[in-house]
């Protein structure tokens, strides 16, 4: 497991296998941190190596989105109207165009709204049960920020309060 921040090499090869470029608010902080835990309710993958980690997946290996999408295929299929509740200004459509990069402890999901021509692609909150979407922010810069103050309840929800200005990076477990 890594236990450092990326290499450019890292970024630019799971740039080239997901076919577009990372925000450059998300590939300063793969630069700098490396994936681990914000606040302590939120993690963010970044590309590494091991691609088999749990937030390995989401950036350097389509799983995750393939999961998703094939879990919302079998719900219509089984008739189940998979209704999402999407809050003023978001686009009801951006699930399509949606690429998951990071979680929440209580299962909320991170995603960009990938648009071509964008630098920055708008971030977005998937409610733990999938029936929600909540806008998270114009750069992981701002989802940072904003989680640390008040802002929190409109991006996650309003039981939440202001996270701790805390990041820790995960670290292998021993055998």
């Amino acid at each position: 497991m890594i236990e450092r921040p990326c290499t450019p090499d890292e970024v630019a090869a799971a740039e080239a296998a997901l076919g577009f470029a990372f925000p450059p608010s998300y590939r300063r902080f793969c630069l700098t941190y490396g994936p681990g835990l914000i606040g302590g309710h939120f993690a963010v993958a970044t590309p590494m190596p091991d691609s088999d980690h749990p937030l390995a997946i989401t950036v350097t290996n389509p799983r995750a989105d393939q999961r998703f999408r094939h879990d919302m295929a079998w719900h219509a299929e089984e008739g189940f109207v998979f209704g999402v509740d999407v809050y003023e200004g978001v686009d009801p459509a951006i699930l399509g165009r949606a690429r998951f990069f990071g979680m929440s402890y209580n299962g909320e999901r991170l995603f960009w709204d990938v648009r071509p021509g964008s630098d920055e692609y708008g971030i977005y909150v998937l409610g733990y049960d999938g029936s929600t979407v909540r806008p998270g922010g114009a750069t992981l810069d701002t989802l940072i920020r904003d989680s640390q103050t008040d802002r929190i309840k409109a991006i996650f929800g309003p039981g939440y309060a202001p996270l701790p200005r805390t990041f820790a990076r995960f670290t292998p477990r021993p055998e």
